[in-house]
């Protein structure tokens, strides 16, 4: 990349992304995007994840025997405004570290813990899910 598209790709950052920068005395950032899956490939991603924290959690193994288990992709849940973000730092051209984070509606994750009921929401390997049971 040549000095003039690292210049106009820093000028596309936006204010949130040119905080990041600031805050950790990076040069650039670079935001990882990785590869969303689909179908059967994210279910599996995401229960398998799931599958090994709640393996003693009778209410989870009993809505997986019943098919009440709701797994979704966050991005399907708009008003829920979940995200999760990762950026590489660089400082002197090369790699410095590394940053992420999330963001969430706090209104709507309350009305949903006053709802009762179990959920889960996070991120594997850069896939953003929801799931109820």
């Amino acid at each position: 990349m040549t000095i003039k598209e690292l210049i106009q790709e820093k000028e596309a950052l936006s204010s949130e992304e040119r905080a990041i920068m600031s805050r950790f005395g990076a040069d650039f950032i670079v935001k990882r995007q990785p590869e969303q899956l689909e179908g059967a490939d994210f279910i599996n991603a995401v229960k398998g994840w799931l599958d090994e924290r709640h393996e003693d959690d009778a209410g989870y193994q009993q809505a997986k025997k019943d098919g009440t288990l709701k797994i979704q992709r966050a991005v399907d849940l708009p008003e829920m405004g979940y995200r999760t973000y990762i950026y590489d730092l660089y400082s002197n051209g090369s790699v410095s570290g590394g940053v992420g984070g999330e963001t969430i509606n706090d209104a709507w994750l309350d009305a949903q813990r006053q709802k009762g009921g179990n959920y889960s929401y996070g991120t594997v390997d850069g896939q953003d899910y929801y799931v109820t049971w």
